[in-house]
């Protein structure tokens, strides 16, 4: 019976360690399925992180591609500025010049035209003059009848004392052209 009791201690410590070995195994099991689980889960997330590397790596390419052109733009355009520098350097210069050309003019403009308004004030003075003396040779004609056969008669009717109306037109005209010298 001893061995009788031996083998059933035996029989229960086998059986104990075979539940023990299945429970060890069904928890690999376990482990195995939660770390092919893992696994596949990582591969989906290299796969994910792939792609978008690949998509990150186009964007940076195309931005490299769009900030070499707008480098060569920046680069064009400073040069066509410094062409246009250049340009204004020369239109400002020349500026320059027919201002300095224009100058003496305007100041001689200025100057004629100041000699102008003296000469129209001298006209006027000159009309008010002649007005006046017309006037008064006029009352002196009228109220001297021996004035009055000295006076011929223009064609406007002003009198004049001892000239035609024609010597005074030619006498007007030539101190006309003497004043546009």
């Amino acid at each position: 019976m001893e061995r009788g009791l031996e083998a059933e201690k035996r029989l229960r410590q086998a059986e104990l360690a075979r539940d023990r070995a299945r429970t060890a195994c069904e928890e690999k099991d376990r482990t195995v399925r939660g770390l092919e689980e893992a696994c596949q889960k990582l591969l989906r997330e290299k796969a994910g992180l792939t792609t978008e590397m690949d998509t990150q790596r186009r964007e940076i390419a195309e931005r490299t591609a769009t900030i070499g052109e707008k480098t060569q733009r920046v680069r064009d355009l400073e040069k066509k500025n410094q062409e246009l520098e250049k340009f204004k350097f020369v239109l400002d210069w020349k500026i320059l010049e027919l201002q300095a050309k224009v100058a003496p003019r305007d100041w001689e403009i200025k100057e004629r035209t100041e000699e102008i308004k003296e000469r129209d004030q001298e006209l006027e003075r000159y009309k008010k003059q002649k007005a006046a003396f017309d006037l008064e040779m006029e009352t002196h004609a009228s109220t001297s009848p021996a004035c009055r056969s000295r006076w011929a008669t223009s064609p406007s009717g002003s009198r004049r004392p001892g000239r035609t109306w024609a010597a005074s037109r030619r006498t007007s005209a030539r101190r006309a052209s003497s004043w546009e010298t």
